[in-house]
């Protein structure tokens, strides 16, 4: 609920470092922001703006099968921005100190995950983010606009019932109203103009169920399912879906909750086949159907029947075209 592979790639430096049960994880990346307008609204002319990402997170393997993982990111830049500040290069500090000692607007995220493996066949695997939080507010539960949170949770089974090379995906996702975004897009988690992390964004809950079968050695089979609940944002207003927009335009301080705004019902569905042809070498075909229900409009129905060949090269995995 951080990264995800949905957006476009990216230059990145990649630290790893192993001891004991101990893994340490150090991510330094370069984004772009969203592309400059002319007071008349229409694209400039200079390049997109940059902006950096830098995250680290520790893991540690409690037992042979559970594995718990603390880790923080931060996304800086402005107009102005010419490279990533030197402090955030610090492999431990707490990035979030760094942020509130020096004073800046950056966006700084803190989270926890876990995976736990069951039985050789299953495996539990969870992650909490947090974007702002004010218990005082939360104990209230008055719905107030900064207590940014997403979360993930999910289980996997190999092997379903017994049967050699079923697998078997269940996911929920959900994002709070305003979640990923900041005071500018060059603090908001995205680059080029997709979110880093879920593509719906922020304000939504989604419910995932996937199975994969290989009934022969060169032949995969594949179905998913994806029910999704959204809102998105009336005319000329912000109700914390479109993580685009800076929070400082939001229409509501308390009483926010996930879907607000116009209501939106998604139910995506794929079948695929892939069959090697040789060495790296697959011949594909897919159909995938996709159904929305906006609030106030007629049902949108969208079918896509595909047929291709791949190359040494991985397929995309995203269905919210």
């Amino acid at each position: 609920m951080v990264l995800s592979d949905y957006g476009p790639a990216f230059p990145y430096l990649k630290l790893q470092t192993q001891v004991w049960r101990f893994s340490y994880t150090n991510i330094f990346a370069q984004l772009r922001g969203e592309i400059p307008s002319s007071p008349s609204g229409t694209p400039g002319s200079t390049d997109y703006p940059k902006k950096f990402f830098a995250m680290h997170h520790l893991s540690l393997n409690i037992t042979d099968n559970l594995n718990v993982g603390l880790f923080e990111a931060v996304m800086s830049g402005d107009e102005n921005s010419n490279g990533i500040e030197a402090d955030y290069f610090n492999p431990v500090i707490f990035y979030r100190a760094i942020e509130q000692y020096g004073g800046s607007n950056d966006n700084a995220l803190v989270g926890l995950d876990a995976k736990w493996n069951l039985f050789k066949r299953v495996q539990l695997y969870g992650q909490f983010v947090l974007d702002e939080f004010l218990l005082s507010a939360y104990q209230q539960g008055n719905g107030w606009w900064g207590n940014k949170w997403a979360s993930q949770l999910g289980g996997k089974y190999i092997n379903v019932f017994g049967l050699p090379n079923l697998d078997a995906q269940l996911e929920w996702n959900r994002a709070r109203p305003f979640m990923y975004t900041h005071q500018s897009n060059y603090t908001s988690y995205t680059h080029y103009g997709q979110p880093l992390a879920h593509p719906l964004g922020a304000n939504f809950d989604e419910k995932l169920v996937r199975l994969i079968y290989q009934p022969l050695p060169r032949l995969q089979l594949q179905g998913t399912a994806i029910t999704a609940t959204y809102g998105t944002d009336p005319e000329g207003e912000n109700w914390g879906g479109d993580i685009f927009e800076p929070y400082t335009t939001r229409t509501l301080d308390t009483g926010n909750q996930i879907g607000q705004g116009l209501s939106n019902k998604l139910l995506l569905g794929e079948v695929q086949a892939s069959y090697m042809l040789a060495h790296r070498l697959w011949l594909e075909g897919s159909y995938t159907l996709r159904r929305r229900q906006l609030e106030g409009q007629a049902n949108q129905t969208t079918k896509l029947l595909e047929l291709g060949l791949r190359w040494n090269i991985a397929r995309p995995t995203n269905l919210y075209f």
